[in-house]
């Protein structure tokens, strides 16, 4: 592997790459180099524990021998096939997910990236409704694709990058620490979630494929709903004929302490991503 110094690899980066929306640390820059467990390195010798873990992509921590070894043997194997194919370990992951996600959910379509998790889960609302309509909330992020992107209740992930897809409808987040009604929990009777009936009124539910939302809202700096949130969503829902999306993408997979995010909330969604 080709080795550079700190600064080499700061200078290449800032002019051969296009940088996220911000870049912390910019006086003093951390060039990460490795990672063992919930520790980095960079290339000081200086050392992190690493609470961000990736947008928790590292949930398991860097390096885990286990991880390592079944990407190894994989590899070994076979590479890429192609969808035209059968393979045993898709075969078997898919098996293993409907095992383990709630029991209404059975088949799984594999994809890249949970912002392509997001794009096919609206994709297969629309088709099996026949409806082009997405309910999306305030402080939301599902991924800087342009169907996510449009979902998202972020502004400064969508200034001049429009124009979006029609349809797509905000309502206000779970924010109890800051309640955007100007309300305070629990005497707020669950407001933000009971504003989908009214909003349903104007908005032509017959024309609404989808509900979506983040079980945790990780980019809004993890806001968690009130226990109640989803499961009055859900009964609106159902009396509109209108899918439940749970987007558990940063959620899922034990990170919550559970399997999944929505076995908290004692509800089932329709469609379920995860990555």
């Amino acid at each position: 592997m080709v080795k550079i110094s700190r600064d080499e690899v700061i200078r290449l980066s800032d002019e051969y790459m296009m940088t996220n929306v911000s870049r912390w640390w910019k006086d003093d820059p951390i060039v990460i180099e490795s990672g063992k467990g919930a520790v980095l390195r960079d290339m000081d010798g200086r050392e992190y524990i690493d609470l961000h873990a990736m947008h928790a992509v590292v949930s398991q921590g860097h390096s885990h021998p286990k991880i390592i070894n079944a990407i190894k043997e994989q590899l070994e194997r076979v590479f890429a096939v192609s969808t035209d194919f059968y393979n045993e370990p898709q075969a078997l992951l898919a098996k293993k997910l409907a095992e383990i996600t709630p029991p209404k959910l059975k088949r799984s379509f594999f994809i890249n990236s949970g912002a392509e998790a997001v794009e096919t889960a609206t994709l297969l609302a629309k088709r099996a409704t026949g409806k082009p309509g997405i309910i999306a909330l305030w402080g939301a992020f599902h991924g800087r694709t342009h169907m996510p992107r449009t979902l998202t209740g972020f502004s400064k992930y969508k200034k001049g990058m429009g124009p979006f897809p029609y349809g797509v409808i905000h309502l206000p987040n779970y924010y109890c620490y800051r309640c955007p009604l100007g309300q305070e929990y629990p005497s707020c009777n669950v407001q933000c979630a009971r504003m989908l009936d009214d909003a349903l009124k104007y908005a032509a539910p017959e024309e609404v494929a989808a509900f979506i939302a983040e079980l945790i809202q990780g980019t809004a700096v993890n806001i968690v709903p009130p226990k109640d949130y989803f499961r009055i969503v859900k009964n609106i829902l159902d009396q509109y004929d209108i899918l439940f999306i749970a987007d558990e993408v940063i959620t899922g997979f034990g990170r919550t302490g559970k399997m999944f995010a929505i076995e908290h909330f004692g509800v089932e969604p329709d469609i379920m991503t995860m990555a």
